[in-house]
Order: C-alpha cells, then sequence, then structure tokens
C-alpha cells in the first residue's frame, strides 16, 4: 500500500517488507572472511541479520583479537582460525616459554616472539656443534632439520629451503579462543 501522508515510504510498511523479503539461499557450509578484526566484527552480525546460519566462519590469524570478541562475540561463537602461534595452548614448550616470556617482559609473547625465539634456537642448535664451520656447512645442516619442536609448533624446511609447519588450528568458544587438537 501507499504510504498514508506525512509518512514516509520506509516508515508505512517496514515489517511487511521485511517479512516480504525472500530468505537467504544458504548453499554452502562455510565463510572465509580474510580481514581485520574491525572489519570482520561488522560483517559477522550482518550474516545473522539476513539469516545466514549454521555455516562454519573461518578467518586469518588477525581473528585472534579481544577486538573480534567485542564486536562480533555471539555471532562469532565456533569460529576457525589458523595462527602460527598460541599462547595458551597445552603443549608444554609453550607454557614455558610464555611463563617465562612473561616473566620477563610483563605482557604475552605474540607471534612476532615466539617465531624469532624458534628461529633463534634453529640457529643456535646447529651452530655450536663442532662440524658447523662454514655458511655451506650451516645451510646443509638446516636443510636436513625434520620436525624441530618449537613454541611455533613443529618446524622443518624442504629441499628449496621453504620452511613447512603445522598451524594452530583455533576456534571461538566461550568468547575466548582454544586450541583445537588435529
Amino acid at each position: 500500500p501507499p504510504p498514508r501522508p506525512g509518512e514516509t515510504e520506509s516508515a508505512a510498511t517496514p515489517a511487511k517488507e521485511k517479512a516480504d523479503e525472500p530468505k537467504a539461499i544458504v548453499d554452502f557450509d562455510a565463510i572465509f572472511i580474510p580481514d581485520a578484526p574491525k572489519k570482520t566484527g561488522l560483517v559477522i552480525p550482518q550474516l545473522a541479520y539476513y539469516d545466514i546460519e549454521n555455516v562454519c566462519l573461518m578467518g586469518t590469524n588477525l581473528w585472534n583479537s579481544d577486538r573480534l570478541i567485542e564486536m562480533a562475540g555471539q555471532y562469532a561463537q565456533g569460529a576457525i582460525l589458523a595462527d602460527g602461534f598460541f599462547a595458551e595452548s597445552g603443549a608444554e614448550v609453550v607454557r614455558e616459554f610464555t611463563r617465562k616470556f612473561e616473566a620477563a617482559y610483563g605482557k604475552k609473547p605474540g607471534f612476532i616472539e615466539a617465531i624469532a625465539y624458534d628461529t633463534a634456537m634453529i640457529i643456535f642448535n646447529t651452530v655450536r656443534r663442532p662440524e658447523i664451520g662454514s655458511r655451506a656447512a650451516l645451510k646443509d645442516e638446516l636443510l636436513k632439520i625434520e620436525n624441530f619442536e618449537g613454541v611455533t609448533g613443529l618446524t622443518a624446511f624442504d629441499e628449496t629451503g621453504d620452511c613447512r609447519k603445522r598451524l594452530y588450528l583455533l576456534r571461538l568458544k566461550k568468547n575466548r579462543f582454544v586450541e583445537v587438537q588435529y
């Protein structure tokens, strides 16, 4: 129906318009949103508004943020992301590193601190061996590394020198990230 005199069209029939809108067709199982918490925190509640439910939300390590939880917490429960480091991991090597880091610096370590630590440990453990006397010998030994257990997970190098790592898989549960065992 047309709006009454003095009413705008949107004020006249908002409930009817919402009821007449077609329901979202959700023929997918997951949504990957590779963006920062500020933007993602705006997008995720919109999914619920448009009746997009029962899909797995997936993101990058940028999601591992209190900001995302503040903005989209109730709508983001169950979301999954991969990260290179998780300070709350149950792994003993991570707990020990985090405890010592917090004692020294008064804050939890992040990915940069963790990867720097692992890198230093790999180099120190390799160069202290007496047979390592040249850059070529160091390179050859680094390429042989398989399953170095560091705070960023298991590390290995392939024949081209690229690093292979197993990432931490995290899920948002009760407004905090928890490690998913896989």
